[in-house]
Protein backbone atom coordinates (compact mmCIF):
# COMPACT_ATOMS: atom_id res chain seq x y z
CA UNK A 1 0.00 0.00 0.00
CA UNK A 2 1.33 3.44 -0.93
CA UNK A 3 2.38 5.86 1.80
CA UNK A 4 0.20 8.97 1.55
CA UNK A 5 2.29 12.13 1.89
CA UNK A 6 1.37 15.82 2.21
CA UNK A 7 4.10 18.39 1.55
CA UNK A 8 3.95 21.69 3.45
CA UNK A 9 6.65 24.11 2.31
CA UNK A 10 6.46 27.78 1.41
CA UNK A 11 9.20 27.67 -1.24
CA UNK A 12 8.58 26.29 -4.71
CA UNK A 13 12.22 25.36 -5.27
CA UNK A 14 12.26 23.37 -2.04
CA UNK A 15 9.00 21.58 -2.90
CA UNK A 16 10.42 20.64 -6.31
CA UNK A 17 13.44 19.08 -4.62
CA UNK A 18 11.21 17.09 -2.27
CA UNK A 19 9.04 15.89 -5.17
CA UNK A 20 12.11 14.78 -7.11
CA UNK A 21 13.49 12.87 -4.12
CA UNK A 22 10.14 11.17 -3.49
CA UNK A 23 9.83 10.21 -7.16
CA UNK A 24 12.65 7.70 -6.63
CA UNK A 25 10.55 5.94 -3.97
CA UNK A 26 7.96 3.61 -5.48
CA UNK A 27 5.61 3.17 -2.54
CA UNK A 28 4.39 6.73 -2.10
CA UNK A 29 1.51 8.95 -3.14
CA UNK A 30 1.79 12.74 -2.90
CA UNK A 31 -1.64 13.97 -1.81
CA UNK A 32 -0.84 17.61 -2.43
CA UNK A 33 1.33 20.60 -1.61
CA UNK A 34 0.50 23.49 0.71
CA UNK A 35 2.28 26.77 1.27
CA UNK A 36 0.89 28.19 4.52
CA UNK A 37 -0.23 27.17 7.99
CA UNK A 38 -4.00 27.47 7.44
CA UNK A 39 -3.92 25.24 4.35
CA UNK A 40 -1.76 22.73 6.20
CA UNK A 41 -4.13 22.42 9.16
CA UNK A 42 -7.20 22.14 6.92
CA UNK A 43 -5.75 19.53 4.55
CA UNK A 44 -4.30 17.37 7.32
CA UNK A 45 -7.75 17.27 8.88
CA UNK A 46 -9.43 16.52 5.52
CA UNK A 47 -6.97 14.08 3.93
CA UNK A 48 -5.43 12.44 7.01
CA UNK A 49 -2.06 11.75 5.36
CA UNK A 50 0.28 9.09 6.69
CA UNK A 51 3.16 11.56 6.57
CA UNK A 52 3.26 15.35 6.77
CA UNK A 53 6.56 16.75 5.45
CA UNK A 54 6.62 20.10 7.12
CA UNK A 55 8.85 23.16 6.66
CA UNK A 56 8.87 24.90 10.03
CA UNK A 57 9.05 28.38 8.49
CA UNK A 58 5.40 28.41 7.44
CA UNK A 59 4.18 28.50 11.06
CA UNK A 60 6.35 31.35 12.36
CA UNK A 61 7.00 31.93 16.06
CA UNK A 62 4.23 29.68 17.36
CA UNK A 63 5.41 26.59 15.51
CA UNK A 64 5.75 24.32 18.57
CA UNK A 65 2.29 25.20 19.91
CA UNK A 66 0.63 24.72 16.53
CA UNK A 67 2.48 21.45 15.89
CA UNK A 68 1.41 20.13 19.28
CA UNK A 69 -2.27 20.88 18.60
CA UNK A 70 -2.08 19.53 15.05
CA UNK A 71 -0.50 16.26 16.19
CA UNK A 72 -2.96 15.76 19.05
CA UNK A 73 -5.90 16.39 16.70
CA UNK A 74 -4.54 14.05 14.00
CA UNK A 75 -2.74 11.20 15.80
CA UNK A 76 -2.60 8.99 12.68
CA UNK A 77 -0.45 11.55 10.81
CA UNK A 78 3.28 11.33 11.46
CA UNK A 79 5.06 14.68 11.20
CA UNK A 80 8.56 14.96 9.76
CA UNK A 81 10.01 18.46 10.11
CA UNK A 82 12.30 19.96 7.48
CA UNK A 83 14.55 22.70 8.84
CA UNK A 84 17.47 24.82 7.69
CA UNK A 85 18.78 25.44 11.21
CA UNK A 86 19.23 23.50 14.41
CA UNK A 87 18.97 25.83 17.41
CA UNK A 88 19.15 23.60 20.49
CA UNK A 89 16.17 25.05 22.32
CA UNK A 90 13.97 25.14 19.25
CA UNK A 91 14.73 21.51 18.37
CA UNK A 92 13.96 20.28 21.89
CA UNK A 93 10.73 22.28 21.91
CA UNK A 94 9.32 20.77 18.72
CA UNK A 95 10.44 17.29 19.76
CA UNK A 96 8.30 17.75 22.88
CA UNK A 97 5.41 18.70 20.56
CA UNK A 98 5.42 15.13 19.24
CA UNK A 99 7.10 15.16 15.84
CA UNK A 100 8.41 11.80 14.57
CA UNK A 101 11.22 13.02 12.35
CA UNK A 102 13.63 15.93 11.98
CA UNK A 103 15.52 16.41 8.71
CA UNK A 104 18.13 19.13 8.27
CA UNK A 105 18.11 20.70 4.82
CA UNK A 106 21.85 20.04 4.86
CA UNK A 107 21.25 16.26 4.96
CA UNK A 108 21.51 14.02 1.91
CA UNK A 109 18.26 13.59 -0.08
CA UNK A 110 18.41 9.85 0.60
CA UNK A 111 18.01 10.60 4.30
CA UNK A 112 14.46 11.78 3.61
CA UNK A 113 13.52 8.37 2.22
CA UNK A 114 15.19 6.64 5.17
CA UNK A 115 13.30 8.91 7.55
CA UNK A 116 9.95 8.09 5.99
CA UNK A 117 10.66 4.35 6.20
CA UNK A 118 11.77 4.55 9.84
CA UNK A 119 8.84 6.74 10.90
CA UNK A 120 6.33 4.45 9.18
CA UNK A 121 7.79 1.60 11.24
CA UNK A 122 6.75 3.48 14.37
CA UNK A 123 10.20 4.81 15.24
CA UNK A 124 11.75 8.29 15.30
CA UNK A 125 14.28 9.62 12.80
CA UNK A 126 16.62 12.48 13.72
CA UNK A 127 19.23 14.22 11.62
CA UNK A 128 22.72 13.23 12.89
CA UNK A 129 23.32 16.77 14.20
CA UNK A 130 20.01 16.78 16.04
CA UNK A 131 20.57 13.28 17.42
CA UNK A 132 23.88 14.37 18.94
CA UNK A 133 22.16 17.45 20.37
CA UNK A 134 19.49 15.37 22.09
CA UNK A 135 22.11 13.06 23.59
CA UNK A 136 24.07 16.06 24.87
CA UNK A 137 20.89 17.48 26.35
CA UNK A 138 20.22 14.25 28.25
CA UNK A 139 23.79 14.23 29.52
CA UNK A 140 23.44 17.86 30.60
CA UNK A 141 20.20 17.14 32.42
CA UNK A 142 21.84 14.24 34.26
CA UNK A 143 24.70 16.49 35.30
CA UNK A 144 22.25 19.01 36.77
CA UNK A 145 22.19 21.65 34.04
CA UNK A 146 18.53 22.60 34.43
CA UNK A 147 18.82 25.39 31.89
CA UNK A 148 18.63 22.71 29.20
CA UNK A 149 15.04 22.02 30.29
CA UNK A 150 13.87 25.43 29.09
CA UNK A 151 11.81 25.41 25.90
CA UNK A 152 12.32 27.68 22.89
CA UNK A 153 9.21 29.62 23.97
CA UNK A 154 10.65 30.16 27.46
CA UNK A 155 13.98 31.34 26.05
CA UNK A 156 12.03 33.79 23.87
CA UNK A 157 10.16 35.08 26.92
CA UNK A 158 13.44 35.47 28.81
CA UNK A 159 14.81 37.61 25.98
CA UNK A 160 11.74 39.85 26.09
CA UNK A 161 12.03 40.10 29.88
CA UNK A 162 15.58 41.31 29.34
CA UNK A 163 14.21 44.17 27.27
CA UNK A 164 12.06 45.19 30.24
CA UNK A 165 8.76 44.06 28.74
CA UNK A 166 5.85 43.29 31.07
CA UNK A 167 3.72 40.16 30.77
CA UNK A 168 0.94 41.87 28.79
CA UNK A 169 3.38 43.23 26.21
CA UNK A 170 5.16 39.88 25.93
CA UNK A 171 1.80 38.24 25.36
CA UNK A 172 1.02 40.67 22.55
CA UNK A 173 4.40 40.03 20.96
CA UNK A 174 3.96 36.24 21.00
CA UNK A 175 0.22 36.04 20.42
CA UNK A 176 -0.58 34.44 23.78
CA UNK A 177 -2.46 35.59 26.87
CA UNK A 178 -0.93 37.42 29.84
CA UNK A 179 -1.95 34.47 32.01
CA UNK A 180 0.01 32.07 29.78
CA UNK A 181 3.05 34.37 29.91
CA UNK A 182 2.88 34.44 33.71
CA UNK A 183 2.70 30.63 33.75
CA UNK A 184 5.84 30.40 31.61
CA UNK A 185 7.66 32.94 33.76
CA UNK A 186 6.79 30.97 36.89
CA UNK A 187 8.16 27.83 35.28
CA UNK A 188 11.36 29.63 34.22
CA UNK A 189 11.90 30.84 37.79
CA UNK A 190 11.43 27.32 39.19
CA UNK A 191 13.74 25.66 36.65
CA UNK A 192 16.52 28.22 37.09
CA UNK A 193 16.18 28.07 40.87
CA UNK A 194 15.81 31.83 41.36
CA UNK A 195 13.35 34.01 43.28
CA UNK A 196 12.05 36.51 40.76
CA UNK A 197 12.17 37.81 37.19
CA UNK A 198 15.23 39.99 37.70
CA UNK A 199 17.22 37.05 39.07
CA UNK A 200 15.98 34.88 36.19
CA UNK A 201 17.33 37.40 33.66
CA UNK A 202 20.64 37.70 35.49
CA UNK A 203 21.09 33.92 35.63
CA UNK A 204 20.11 33.53 31.97
CA UNK A 205 22.85 35.98 31.01
CA UNK A 206 25.33 34.17 33.30
CA UNK A 207 24.50 30.81 31.71
CA UNK A 208 24.81 32.21 28.21
CA UNK A 209 21.14 31.64 27.40
CA UNK A 210 20.94 35.34 26.61
CA UNK A 211 23.72 37.54 25.30
CA UNK A 212 24.09 41.31 25.35
CA UNK A 213 23.22 41.18 21.65
CA UNK A 214 19.71 40.12 22.69
CA UNK A 215 19.20 43.15 24.93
Amino acid sequence: MAIRILIADGYGFSRAGIRYTLSTYQHQEILGEVTNSEMTINLVKELKPDILLFDINIFGLNVSDILSRLIKSNPSTRVIVLAAYDDRYFVLDILRAGIKGYISKEDDPEDLLKAISVVMDGKTWLSPKVSAMVINNLDGAKSGDKSLMLSAREIMILRLLCKGYRSKVIGSELGISKRTVDYYIGRIIRILGVKNRAEAVAKAIHLGLITWFDL
